[in-house]
């Protein structure tokens, strides 16, 4: 398992990824890769081999991603509704949407998702967090925990 937290308040642009400041439990066995100060963690494909050779290999490494965070509308913007999501090699991935319509600006909203991410052996992905809003947003107290849930 895998932690990560940014609590200072961050605006973040329509399309644009939240930036995680610290690391509050890495990644022991090296599966998850990140920089503090940055917004993308990359996640490591490798399995272990299962007897039958490359070509019968086809086992995916499996993870969860969850996602926990205080969304709102800064000072500028217009009421209604604004989202975040979980990105997957830049693409967001539908069904871990999170959103709020607050009624007005500077109201802060707790989102909360999670996900699974399966990655092909021998490959790595890159996951993030996304405002998929028409308008900016800002985000505090967000926190993303990792786990590799195949090697259990």
């Amino acid at each position: 398992m895998a932690d990560y937290i940014a609590n200072a308040v961050q605006t973040v642009e329509p399309g644009g990824f939240a930036v995680f400041t610290n690391t509050l439990v890495p990644c022991a066995a090296g599966f998850v890769q990140h920089l503090d100060g940055t917004p993308n963690f990359i996640l490591s494909g490798w399995v272990p081999n299962n007897g039958y050779g490359c070509c019968c290999n086809r086992r995916m490494a499996e993870y969860e991603a969850h996602v926990g965070a205080n969304l709102s509308i800064p000072t500028g913007g217009t009421a209604g509704q604004i989202a975040i999501a979980i990105s997957v090699d830049g693409a967001a991935i539908p069904y871990s949407e999170m959103d709020v319509t607050p009624a007005a600006v500077e109201e802060y909203w707790h989102v909360g998702n999670e996900i699974n991410v399966p990655i092909l052996n021998g490959c790595c992905q890159t996951v993030a967090v996304q405002n998929i809003s028409e308008q900016p947003i800002q985000i505090k107290n967000l926190v993303l925990e990792i786990r590799r849930t195949d090697l259990n």
